[in-house]
């Protein structure tokens, strides 16, 4: 059994399932989802039947029933397929045609009428209950064979339909328009094309065709009074005008017989006449009260026209109107969205603010850094200037006391080159303390092009760099002075080495004057004694002035290390730096490209409360035409009390013509008594007449035998006319 794919039923909590040819039934999951009180399952092949019990075993509200189901109780021949894929009560002559290799076996089994199976469930017409017909090929004349009174007590019809357009399919099944109960009271909501072969079809009980039938029929109804009204009054009408024709001619020769009896006729003829004018004025009321009758009821079918014209409309606007709200929904459900991405867009924002924040707290806690730093390197250099201001009041010092030993200089002459190159160490040492302040100045050049990049945040940065810069700038020029003043020692250096130079020749001199003078040897052995112990002596202070070199060697190295530290933190500081201005114009573009995007949603926004502010006025318009619509449907609703009104008067109008129409039946029946005594009287009349006329008859006969005797007379004695004439002059 092919199972129902597209089962789109629009139903909650309903009451009773009716499944014929349930099969394995797939659909029950579904069933049990529509919290059905009970659930009877039909299923023809027994093997089947016994699967599905299996299956809904323990299930309450589910039942399963292995019955062939026909139109009547009858015995039918029975199809099933091998393997199992169809069973029908018809024969499947367009699947074999198909299935090329389909066996189809058939037996005579006893078949349930439709309507013996649905009295046997219990169905009640308040709940809602659902037909499920899966028959194959016979769905349509079971369907057509249920009473409008079963079919009446469902609330939802589902019917599988065969739809293979094939000649050999059976001739007798009944189209689905050509089921007048089903046509009467269901409206086809849903169609879905199972496959190649099925088709399923959704009924829903349509209540406006069950409440236009009852109007029908009502009219129906009162359409066949007026009519049977109308037929009894041209009945009457009819009957009346024969009577009245009849009595015309009647009176007419009775007036013509009887010019004789006056007094007779003249009575029948004044009650003829009352007769006439009171049948005249019946009549005359006969034809009103008709005129009425067909004028209402011309005016109930316009107005039910019209009633039922504006019911289309007002289901065509209320459709309309639910399709604008359904839109309106999706717009504002569109409008959250929107405003939801705007509220995500809003928080990005935010924690980009605050990502910005963070970055701002970064180069303040840098800044603070490079200030300590600066402060750092403002105390090394006033160390340094300090330690360079010992070093030069040391240098002056051995410059007095080189003075002092210029006589002594011979001896000393290793000491001087040594002092000399330790004083271009230290003016080795001063250069490189200047290159380092030059790559410090560099460094800070390029710190303050980088701080210049900055905006508003960085103007205070820049005001510390340009204080920094001032202060460099002041240690530059305190270390060109010192490089001066080392300049000026060097060169007085150098003179001392001329004056050591003379000295030397002047030596030599004295050594070629020694040569000569060996009496001054013992002299200048003595001298040379007291000049070794001065310069053992000097020895000593040039080792300690060594020694405090050493030192000032070691600060300056240290100092060195430092400033290497330094410009390896100012370059780190400018490799942050020209990350930091990197990531703050990444963040500038983005903060454009934001505020572009705010821009846009501002836009959004915009229109979105403009069109807001549009549906809102749609929505009063919606609104007011929904009222507008209420209070036409209230004054149709009215208009409809004073149609029943009016009909209601009608009826009363028509139990007045009917009691005027029997009082024309009780008159006419009079009329017809007093007819009858007429005609009798007439008959009498007529009798009389004709016995007056044989009297005029035999009185003229013997009139004018009487007148030819007569004259006779006259003739045989003419002397009786002159007696006679005499005795009639006397």
């Amino acid at each position: 059994m092919n199972s129902l794919k597209n089962l789109n039923i629009p139903l909650n909590n309903v009451g009773t399932i009716i499944h014929i040819g349930a099969g394995q039934c797939t659909e029950l999951e579904g069933y049990h989802q529509l919290n059905a009180k009970s659930i009877h399952l039909v299923e023809a092949n027994p093997s089947v039947a016994q699967q599905l019990s299996l299956k809904t075993n323990g299930s309450g509200t589910v039942s399963v029933v292995n019955k062939v189901v026909a139109e009547q109780t009858k015995n039918v021949t029975f199809y099933n397929s091998v393997p199992q894929q169809f069973s029908s009560i018809v024969e499947p002559l367009a699947f074999k045609k198909l299935f090329k290799n389909l066996k189809v076996e058939h037996a005579e089994v006893e078949a349930i009428g439709i309507n013996d199976l649905l009295q046997s469930v219990s169905l009640q017409e308040g709940n809602q209950n659902i037909l499920v017909l899966q028959l194959n090929g016979a769905e349509n004349s079971i369907l057509a064979a249920i009473n409008a009174e079963w079919l009446n007590k469902f609330t939802v019809i589902v019917v599988q339909a065969v739809s293979i357009n094939d000649a050999e399919m059976p001739s007798a099944e009944v189209p689905f328009n050509d089921i007048q109960p089903l046509k009467a009271a269901f409206a086809l909501a849903h169609e879905a094309k199972e496959s190649s072969i099925f088709t399923s079809y959704t009924f829903v009980k349509d209540t406006n065709k069950l409440e236009l039938k009852a109007l029908r029929e009502k009219n129906k109804a009162l359409q066949l009074k007026c009519e049977s009204f109308a037929v009894e009054n041209n009945a009457l009408k009819k009957a009346s005008d024969d009577e009245q024709v009849k009595l015309q001619k009647m009176i007419n020769q009775l007036e013509l017989d009887k010019s004789n009896l006056s007094a007779q006729l003249l009575e029948i003829t004044n009650k003829a006449a009352a007769f006439e004018i009171d049948k005249k004025n019946a009549i005359a009321r006969q034809t009103q009260a008709d005129k009425n009758a067909n004028q209402i009821a011309k005016n109930l079918e316009a107005e039910k026209a019209k009633f039922n014209g504006l019911l289309v409309s007002q289901k065509d606007q209320i459709d309309s109107l639910k399709t604008e709200l359904s839109n309106l929904k999706l717009e504002r459900d569109a409008g959250k969205t929107l405003v939801a991405e705007l509220e995500n867009q809003v928080q990005t924002l935010k924690s980009s603010e605050e990502a910005l924040k963070k970055i701002s707290k970064e180069l303040s806690q840098n800044q603070n850094c490079l200030d300590a730093e600066r402060s750092q390197y403002k105390s090394n250099v006033a160390r340094l200037e300090s330690t360079l201001a010992e070093q030069e009041q040391k240098l002056l010092a051995s410059k007095q006391e080189q003075k002092s030993l210029v006589n002594q200089i011979s001896d000393l002459q290793s000491v001087s080159q040594k002092e000399t190159e330790e004083k271009y160490t230290f003016k080795a040492l001063a250069s490189e303390l200047e290159s380092q302040i030059q790559t410090l100045k560099s460094s800070e050049e390029a710190l303050i092009e980088g701080a210049k990049e900055l905006k508003q945040s960085l103007d205070s940065l820049k005001a510390e760099n340009s204080q920094y810069k001032s202060s460099v700038t002041r240690l530059e020029n305190i270390l060109a002075e010192k490089e001066q003043k080392l300049l000026a020692s060097a060169q007085e250096q150098q003179s001392l080495e001329n004056k050591i130079n003379k000295l030397q020749l002047f030596s030599q001199k004295e050594s070629e004057e020694k040569n000569t003078l060996k009496v001054e040897l013992v002299d200048a052995t003595e001298q040379l004694q007291s000049a070794r112990a001065e310069a053992v002596q000097a020895n000593e202070r040039l080792a300690v002035i060594e020694q405090s070199l050493s030192a000032k060697e070691e600060l300056l190295a240290h100092t060195e290390q430092e400033l290497k530290l330094k410009t390896d933190k100012n370059s780190a500081l400018s490799n942050e730096l020209s990350s930091f201005q990197e990531k703050y114009q990444m963040l500038t573009e983005e903060a454009e490209v934001i505020t572009v995007k705010i821009g846009k949603l501002q836009q959004n926004l915009n229109s979105l409360s403009e069109e807001k502010v549009n549906l809102e006025n749609s929505l009063e318009e919606v609104t007011k035409q929904r009222d507008q619509e209420h209070t036409r449907y209230q004054e149709h609703n009215n208009w409809a009390h004073s149609l029943k009104e009016q009909l209601e008067e009608l009826r009363a109008k028509l139990e007045e013509k009917d009691r005027a129409v029997s009082l024309g039946q009780k008159m006419l029946a009079k009329s017809q008594i007093d007819l009858d005594e007429l005609r009798s009287l007439y008959a009498e009349k007529v009798e009389s007449e004709r016995g007056l006329v044989d009297l005029v008859a035999e009185l003229k006969e013997k009139l004018t035998l009487a007148s030819k005797y007569y004259f006779q007379l006259q003739k045989e004695h003419p002397e009786l006319l002159e007696a006679n004439n005499t005795h009639e002059g006397s």
